[in-house]
């Protein structure tokens, strides 16, 4: 069957957030309000710096013995690995030498910056008994032994507002253009629907209307509406010269009818 499909036309009314910018002010009391009511977004949890060195123990499952002596192994050479860090020999060297753990041995061992609760129990309890430039006894877990050193500690803070201001500034300006978006778009709808005349709703608060080119489900590309399913989905459902419900995402609004 070579049905020809269904073409429609679009009148709309576009807003976004970006029209409102200029008429939002953000007041202290707004900033200070909305940082004690989020203080906990503030939080920047307790940071550690560590390296390590891994020496496996592979489990054998059919071989409780073998799995028992590949543990020992990994326990003594961690304990010969120490010996050595204890006598004065570079972490680093012997971590790149004998660390199982292939990614972080290259750097030395280095794991970098993470924040408290990433690694596993064992390897958190052995840090928090750690000093910064302390090093472990061999601290075994799941992956196997660990000879641990603690480069730095970070404490738990909280962001004082100065250092976070302008991003609540921009985070309460997102939320009052898109209110004022959604409030406008109401506005327009209820405006329209009485009578169904989209343009006289649009010119009453300061928009105006655009018109599709003939779209139909499969061809309906069109630069100013975007990628917007809802637009479309709405648009092929709605009764010709019936002004539809306005159709609201995080960047856009619109008010449409059909009008062939």
């Amino acid at each position: 069957r070579f049905e020809i499909p269904e073409k429609i036309k679009v009148q709309y009314v576009k807003t976004t957030p970006k029209d409102y910018e200029s008429l939002i002010d953000i007041h202290s009391e707004d900033i200070e309000d909305y940082y004690n009511t989020k203080i906990a977004d503030f939080r920047v949890r307790k940071m550690y710096k560590a390296a390590h060195i891994l020496f496996r123990s592979e489990a054998k499952n059919d071989n409780l013995e073998e799995s028992i002596k590949s543990e020992e192994q990994a326990k003594q050479k961690a304990n010969d690995v120490l010996k050595k860090i204890r006598n004065g020999t570079s972490f680093s060297e012997l971590a790149k030498k004998y660390s199982d753990d292939s990614d972080s041995g290259k750097d030395g061992g280095s794991l970098g910056e993470f924040p408290e609760g990433m690694m596993v129990t064992e390897f958190e309890n052995a840090l928090k008994k750690l000093k910064p430039k302390e090093t472990s006894e061999p601290i075994k877990t799941s992956y196997g032994y660990h000879i641990i050193r603690l480069d730095k500690i970070t404490p738990e803070r909280i962001k004082p507002l100065e250092e976070v201001k302008e991003e609540i500034i921009t985070k309460l300006k997102d939320n009052k253009t898109r209110q004022k978006m959604r409030r406008v778009v109401k506005h327009v709808y209820r405006s329209a629907k009485d009578d169904q005349d989209l343009m006289r709703a649009a010119q009453e608060n300061n928009l105006s209307t655009q018109t599709t080119p003939f779209i139909s489900r499969e061809d309906h590309v069109d630069p100013n509406i975007g990628s917007n399913p809802e637009f479309f989905n709405q648009a092929f459902l709605l009764e010709d010269n019936k002004v539809g419900e306005p159709v609201v995402t995080l960047e856009s609004a619109f008010v449409m009818k059909v009008v062939n």
